[in-house]
């Protein structure tokens, strides 16, 4: 045994000075395969090197996770492909927004959907060099002004008729399996009456705060159902209530339907997992919506920041940053079956091909805003 360890260590000596002899004049092949395999593995130093800021400002609510959260985890593999370029998301209310715009405060990007767009137009330039050619056409559209790109789609959602076996029964609608929420989701009121006292069970819940168009989606969706409508289909005086303030009037046993959002559907699944709820229904809204995220470029961006923070709003298309959109609970924006095949993430959430969706111009304007979210 000790013969060969000095075997062993005479035979190691030998390589090491055998090493230090050759390979100094062994010439490493500078050719394009070597710098291939550096860019697949660690990325391509960017040009410019600094930070691309991007404030998000939200109008609607997301999935299971934030908007701001999904832009994070895309720039993440961004950065990767363009190594000492970080991506910075801030997550701004509108009015905290446009405090900052006057106080001579920009960002590169802006993410924001319509309502916030129009106020930001005078801030924003289009793009010259995007492709969104992979993008839904009716989200493409949406962004244009003209032939001009103004904003780019990179994610949206859609709205949500929910109820539950038992709410529909107590609305006297024992065999509602057989018809379709839509067509009776403004005719369910009814008075409930307790010992002491009565309360008005509304038909439908629904928020419509800022900029948002459920009612408007509904119409397109269901004409037949809407012409239903009643002064006890709706509480007048929460029409202009948040998302989230329509959940909890919904959950309080205030309506017999929520017109709701995936944010909803979400929360709706989290109650059955819990046993508080059961025999929820869903019925999927279809055929128009406003609840389009784009990215739009700031006017006051530097030329060497432009190139990038273009290829980020190409990148957001990607099918890559695409699959961590859906996977965030909100729904992608290209024209691919691959997200549809993909079950088990939302089981309710069907993704739609929004080519044919009726949808609305970026700057639409607040005035034509409100008259879309009455029905009346």
């Amino acid at each position: 045994m000790k013969k060969r360890r000095i075997i062993y260590r005479f035979f190691v000596c030998v390589l090491v000075v055998v090493m230090l002899i050759f390979l100094p004049s062994v010439k490493i092949s500078s050719d394009d395969n070597l710098n291939q395999i550096y860019r697949a593995f660690l990325g391509t130093k960017s040009k410019y090197q600094g930070i691309l800021e991007i404030w998000n400002i939200d109008t609607f609510e997301s999935g299971k996770t934030s908007k701001s959260g999904v832009l994070n985890e895309v720039a993440k593999g961004f950065q990767k492909r363009n190594l000492g370029l970080y991506v910075l998301v801030r997550d701004l209310s509108e009015q905290e927004c446009l405090n900052l715009i006057l106080q001579g405060t920009f960002p590169d990007l802006f993410s924001c959907s319509f309502g916030v767009a129009e106020k930001l137009k005078d801030y924003v330039s289009e793009y010259e060099n995007v492709n969104v050619s992979n993008v839904d056409l009716s989200a493409q559209t949406a962004g244009k002004v003209g032939e001009d790109l103004f904003g780019v789609a990179w994610c949206k959602s859609s709205y949500y008729l929910i109820s539950t076996k038992e709410r529909l029964e107590k609305a006297g609608k024992g065999d509602a399996g057989k018809v379709k929420l839509s067509d009776i989701c403004l005719s369910l009121d009814y008075v409930k009456k307790n010992k002491k006292s009565e309360k008005q069970i509304y038909s439908m819940e629904v928020g419509s705060s800022k900029y948002l168009m459920p009612l408007n989606a509904l119409k397109t969706y269901n004409k037949e159902g809407v012409k239903l409508i009643s002064d006890k289909s709706l509480n007048a005086e929460n029409l202009s209530q948040s998302s989230y303030s329509a959940y909890c009037n919904f959950i309080a046993e205030n309506s017999s339907v929520l017109l709701g959002t995936i944010r909803d559907v979400f929360r709706m699944e989290n109650r059955v997992k819990n046993g508080k709820v059961a025999d929820v229904i869903y019925e999927q809204v279809t055929g128009f919506t406003d609840l389009i995220q784009f990215v739009m470029l700031s006017k006051n961006i530097s030329q060497e920041k432009r190139e990038y923070a273009e290829k980020f709003a190409e990148y957001l298309t990607a099918k890559d940053a695409q699959e961590i959109v859906y996977k965030s609970g909100l729904l992608s924006v290209i024209k691919s079956d691959d997200f549809a095949n993909n079950k088990g993430i939302m089981q309710n959430i069907t993704p739609q091909n929004f080519s044919d969706y009726a949808t609305l111009s970026i700057f639409i304007s607040e005035n034509e805003i409100k008259k879309l979210q009455s029905f009346y």
